[in-house]
Order: structure tokens, then C-alpha cells, then sequence
């Protein structure tokens, strides 16, 4: 091999080894990032139970006062239909 040859060959390691030492440090410091960011989100869920239980009561008590207009909603238009069906013949 000629000398340019193996110099080049060199630089090629060199820039090599260097971008896997580099990946490999991303790496390392990605992890401990999605360590702390998950406990972070953890914690940020914990603090904000209380507003979502909140919530899904509301929701429930809304979802129980929905029914019961329908319900009586519907009471109403089958009587309606049931007197307007009826024929007289008197």
C-alpha cells in the first residue's frame, strides 16, 4: 500500500471510531433523559388525578341528566303517538 493510502485508511478509523464515540455518548445521555422524563410525566399524571376524577364525575352526573331528559323526552312522544293513533268511532 502507498503512503497516501494508508494515511487515508487512518483518517477513516479515526473519523469512525470517533462518530461511534459520539453515538455511543448520545445514547447515554438520551437514556438518562427518558429516565428523568418518564418519572417527570409520572409525577406530572399524579398531581393532575384529582382534576381528572373531577371530570369524570362531572361527566357521569352529566351523561345521568342527559338520560333522564331523554328518557322523559320519549315518555312524552310515544303518549302523543298512542293519542294520535287512536280513532274515535263515537
Amino acid at each position: 500500500m502507498s503512503r497516501k493510502t494508508e494515511k487515508k485508511n487512518s483518517d477513516i478509523e479515526r473519523i469512525i471510531k470517533s462518530a461511534v464515540q459520539a453515538g455511543l455518548e448520545a445514547g447515554r445521555i438520551q437514556a438518562e433523559r427518558t429516565a428523568t422524563d418518564a418519572y417527570k410525566a409520572t409525577e406530572r399524571r399524579l398531581y393532575a388525578l384529582p382534576t381528572l376524577k373531577k371530570k369524570v364525575e362531572d361527566a357521569r352526573e352529566r351523561l345521568a341528566e342527559l338520560q333522564r331528559r331523554s328518557d322523559r323526552g320519549l315518555r312524552k312522544r310515544q303518549r302523543g303517538r298512542c293519542n294520535a293513533n287512536r280513532t274515535s268511532y263515537h
